[in-house]
């Protein structure tokens, strides 16, 4: 179980390891703990199973915290509240103690499991006294498959083999213990069957309870603080058992009952009076401490540790025992070390003095993670990040460079602009937008300022300062078929009403009947009055109570307004049944259509609806009043920086309402796909690249060689869908370096939209179109030199107009390269199903891969090739060039001495880092916690000390601790339990509190942890896990505390 923590995959490898009968000369269950344990960590080293850097230390520390005792718990409680006594009952065979559930059917034998599941061994035999199968090929024999058409419940913790057993296999249960007679025999007839190629069943593992009748064996809570808290002086401090009848200060008593062990033990005895240099004068221990002598108590703390040998150890030593030392502290460390003070000081400026922080590798660590169970699983998943790093090409210390580097944390140049879009509906005719307010026209902003230095003008609490300018144009699109709208519309016309300074526009989208029958009566209303009149007469149609506004309840509102209000209308009133069948609107309707598809506007991307900010989309969710502020603020922020730049000159001629939309970088359609989206089909999905089994094998464009993204594009290559996307993405890579052509640009400075392309097959079963360019694809990526696109859209064309001249081109491209032999293509195609199965496409499902990130399932024709260079343009900004960069500045790669920077290395660092940064919870909109070393500038020398290798270290730590706090009790215990790892290097900055007005510490405190099992000499028993408090003082009344 614990290996199971390290790894899931693990399980099945070492349990059939540790039970099978040849592993071990006696049988493990009969060796004492020390021995069971030394035989296994023996086997396990020499199997490889826990092989990995680091694996096999973490494993000890969580076996040594029992951090599978929880799951083994729960396999107990289940068993025990299903089935109740594990014990065999008097009708059942007393060795039948481990048995198998089989659809309801108790098995207890290999021979019945063969039986019931329909296999046939043809021979049996005995081995080591266990009755298995010898022979590998079992015969399958035909069975009633209306036996197995409930497969049992499985539980969220089960261990289950094969992870990849197809829906249709068969499912047993083992429910076993080690110790059980019949337990082998099961288990390898199971293991057997599961590893089958053909026909596997599910081998679900489930943990049987003790027996009543075994010794109770309790594992020992590991893993705690405990704390001896003193009681306040203001208060009866003292055991008046052994002080009754005393008239003595109670609250001196307690100072000096503190502090009485420094003078009865010696310096040789104790290894922090040992630091301290002997009293100039007597030490009154009955006197409490004055207040001079408690404010540079935190510094000459800090200073007995810095001058130590082991810093560490004394860390621990003195802080869990800080009331015992304190007095001696305060009177023997004079003076003070002149260059501790300055460089504590130092640090003060840019921490706050007496401030905890902790951060893994640049990672920084909250106090909930502060605690062994909560850091191996931290560390667990840290490992597998650097262990990806390295086997894409970096050292330790280089990865952990790259992660933490201020490339990746700085903001670009063009951040602020990415994902803008032209949501003016000028290309689209015009009058798609129902404007509900102009603040340039109406006369209700005629008090306003109209100049744009106004923006330049202090604001406060984030607030906007209002200009007589379209500045900030909020385009919202919605259906209005859905009661959910109004609440939209009505909090938008109540921010018009209010006078705040944002224009406000209404798109209304219409996918259904309904949903363009009431668009055609809200673009009716907005021509004949006021457009906030006009809302407000859409709004009296909704009926909460409905999820949807009704063709007939609109029709009663505006049969209403025609006989109230018809007169005020501009032009000559129509009926209901004109305006939603022959009222001329089919233009309107048409552009409004060609407005949505270019933008992407649809109620399946986005329930809620969808809202621009001049021209930076989000989709529409209950908070997005708070997304509107957020954009607000940056968007100001950017105005202000560029007419302080010169950039935007204060000019009435300026059309700031269309400025955005003008932008050079201002893409004039929107492809859902490229820009991801917080759920659907378009979510952001990065996956590392390391072990996908991607291919190596890229396209070029002959006249460049580098590329900053790599792109495969996966699916059936055969079929109609996948060859046009080929074709797109083609005509994208030429295009990019035709243009560079044209333009006299040097072809080998890569443009942010310039990629390589490679393909991968995922043959679609349904397809009925004989496989042609699925195999000649594959047949020249395997050529030498590489094909170009050039060549392999000649290639493609021919396969689909000319399949006989294609023969002549596939010889031409191929040249001397390797042909494809049918065992390398049936390979290819496995590892395009395995890879398809990893990233969660089905077959017919076709999409792309840039850098890690996975575009799809794509929808035929949904990639055209100018959103090729969207995509290669985006990702290269967004999210790969702060990674290159990075990349190159710590491998020290420059641009006319290239290293060992590849394409390949590039697009696998990207992917592990790009994936490590997503957010466990999926949305787009939340920020990772970015890695940062900042701590690295703080003044080291005088004021910290080191553990562990800083270059050969996996984990880097970086700990400002105050040493005088209930956290340095606890951290101490926690460094002390991580320096027992070589791949663990910290850097502890000590931060005292600059004055200490009271005694900062009031209590004694010990941690309960091991880095791993440790055994008595004498029985090789487990050591119990236990706290001891030992020279207390016995005085004083102490209040227990655990954590």
């Amino acid at each position: 179980e614990t290996a199971a923590l390290e790894d899931p995959n693990l399980f099945f490898p070492l349990l059939d390891l540790l039970v099978h009968p040849g592993s071990f000369e006696y049988p493990l269950i009969t060796e004492p703990p020390q021995n069971i344990y030394k035989y296994a960590i023996d086997a396990i080293k020499e199997s490889k199973l826990l092989s990995g850097d680091g694996v096999l230390a973490s494993f000890e520390k969580s076996l040594a915290l029992r951090a599978a005792s929880p799951r083994l718990e729960a396999f107990h409680s289940y068993y025990t509240q299903r089935y109740g006594d594990p014990t065999p009952t008097r009708q059942q065979n007393p060795n039948c103690v481990a048995w198998i559930d089989w659809y309801g059917q108790r098995i207890c034998r290999p021979d019945d499991l063969y039986a019931a599941a329909g296999y046939a061994c043809p021979g049996w035999v005995e081995f080591m006294g266990h009755r298995v199968c010898g022979v590998e090929d079992i015969d399958q024999l035909p069975t009633d498959e209306s036996k197995f058409r409930d497969p049992p419940q499985l539980l969220t913790f089960d261990h289950v083999f094969p992870t990849s057993a197809p829906p249709s296999a068969k499912t047993a249960i083992l429910y076993g213990s080690v110790s059980s007679p019949n337990f082998f025999s099961l288990h390898y007839a199971l293991y057997q069957l599961a590893k089958r190629e053909e026909q596997p069943i599910k081998y679900v593992f489930r943990h049987l309870p003790p027996l009543p009748s075994t010794p109770a064996n309790p594992a020992y809570l590991t893993g705690y603080g405990v704390s001896m808290d003193l009681k306040k002086m203001d208060y009866l401090a003292l055991d008046d058992r052994r002080t009754r009848g005393s008239t003595s200060n109670k609250a001196e008593n307690a100072q000096k009952v503190m502090s009485d062990k420094d003078e009865a033990a010696t310096p040789e005895e104790d290894p922090i009076l040992s630091l301290l240099p002997e009293a100039t004068t007597p030490i009154d221990l009955g006197k409490p401490l004055t207040n001079d002598e408690l404010t540079a108590l935190g510094f000459k703390t800090s200073q007995v540790i810095l001058e130590s040998s082991d810093p560490l150890s004394t860390l621990k030593q003195l802080s869990q025992n800080f009331p015992k030392y304190a007095t001696s502290i305060s009177h023997r460390v004079n003076p003070l070390n002149e260059s501790i003070v300055v460089a504590l000081g130092e640090n003060m400026r840019k921490v706050q003095s007496g401030a905890n922080m902790v951060w893994m590798n640049g990672r920084p660590l909250q106090p909930t993670d502060m605690n062994p169970f909560a850091l191996l699983r931290l560390m667990r998943k840290e490992r597998q990040l650097i262990s990806q790093l390295t086997k894409a090409g970096l050292s330790r210390s280089e990865a952990i460079e790259v992660l933490t580097h201020p490339s990746l944390t700085k903001p670009s140049a063009g951040q602020m602009l990415e994902g803008i879009f032209d949501a003016s509906d000028r290309k689209d005719g015009g009058g798609v937008i129902v404007w509900l307010n102009d603040i340039e026209k109406e006369d209700r902003y005629s008090r306003w300022p109209s100049t744009l230095d106004t923006l330049m003008k202090p604001s406060y609490n984030g607030q906007v300062p209002p200009v007589r300018r379209n500045l900030f144009n909020i385009i919202l699109a919605l259906d209005l078929s859905k009661t959910t709208t109004v609440s939209t519309l009505n909090l938008a016309t109540s921010i018009v009403q209010r006078g705040y300074p944002f224009r406000f526009g209404i798109v209304p989208i219409a996918e259904t009947e309904e949903a363009t029958n009431i668009a055609k009566v809200f673009y009716y209303l907005n021509e004949q009055f006021d457009p906030l009149q006009a809302a407000g007469m859409y709004m009296k149609a909704a009926d909460a109570r409905r999820p949807v506004v009704s063709v007939e309840s609109l029709e009663r509102v505006f049969d209403s307004v025609a006989a109230s209000e018809s007169a005020d209308a501009k032009l000559p009133w129509k009926t209901f049944e004109e305006v939603t069948s022959s009222w001329d609107s089919a233009d309107l309707i048409g552009r409004l259509t060609k407005y949505c598809e270019r933008l992407a506007l649809t109620n399946e991307a986005s329930k809620g609806g969808h809202f621009f900010i001049n021209g930076k989309y989000a989709p529409l969710s209950d908070d997005w009043i708070k997304n509107l502020q957020q954009e607000m603020a940056e968007q100001t922020q950017f105005l202000q920086e560029s007419i302080w730049s010169g950039e935007i000159t204060d000019s009435e001629e300026l059309d700031m309402s269309n400025w955005f939309y003008d932008l050079p970088i201002t893409a004039s359609t929107r492809n859902a796909h490229i820009y991801p989206s917080s759920s659907g089909a378009s979510a952001l999905r990065i996956v590392p690249m390391i072990d996908l089994g991607l291919p190596n094998s890229f396209v070029y464009h002959p006249e460049a060689k580098a590329a900053p993204l790599s792109m495969w594009i996966i699916g059936d290559l055969d079929s109609q869908g996948a060859i046009n996307l080929m074709m797109e993405g083609l005509q994208a890579m030429f295009s990019i370096i035709r243009e560079l052509v044209l333009t006299g640009s040097d072809t080998k400075q890569t443009p942010a939209s310039s990629f390589r392309l490679s393909f991968v097959h995922v043959p679609d079963s349904s397809n009925p179109a004989p496989p042609k360019i699925a195999s000649a694809l594959l047949d020249v990526l395997l050529s030498n030199p590489l094909p170009s696109s050039e060549d392999i859209m000649e290639l493609i064309t021919s396969l689909v107009t000319d399949p006989e001249a294609a023969e002549d081109v596939l010889k031409r491209i191929r040249g001397d390269g390797k042909e494809l032999t049918i065992q390398r293509a049936l390979e290819i195609v496995a590892n395009g199903k395995k890879l398809a199965e990893k990233i969660g496409f089905k077959e017919g499902d076709l999409g792309i891969i840039v850098n890690g990130r996975v575009v799809g399932p794509l929808p035929p024709n949904a990639f055209a090739a100018s959103d090729f260079h969207t995509l290669a343009s985006y990702e290269k900004n967004k999210r790969v060039a702060p990674i290159e960069e990075a990349l190159q500045l710590t491998l020290n790669e420059g641009e006319d001495e290239p290293g060992k920077l590849t394409d390949t290395m590039v697009a696998r660092i990207s992917s592990v880092i790009l994936a490590d940064q997503i957010p466990e919870s999926g949305m787009v909109d939340m920020s990772p916690t970015p890695r940062a070393r900042q701590y690295l500038q703080l003044e080291s020398a005088n004021a910290s000390f080191t553990i562990g290798n800083n270059e050969t270290a996996m984990f880097h730590f970086g700990v400002i601790l105050n040493p005088v706090s209930d956290t340095a009790q606890k951290y101490s215990s926690l460094l002390e339990w991580l320096a027992d790892d070589d791949l663990v290097h910290a850097v502890v900055y000590l931060n005292p509190p600059h004055q200490v007005e009271e005694m900062p510490l009031k209590r004694f405190y010990q941690y309960n942890l091991s880095p791993r099992l440790t055994f008595n000499a004498e029985d090789k028993s487990l050591v119990k896990a236990k706290v001891e408090f030992a020279g207390l003082p016995p005085d004083p009344i102490y209040t227990l505390g655990m954590d």
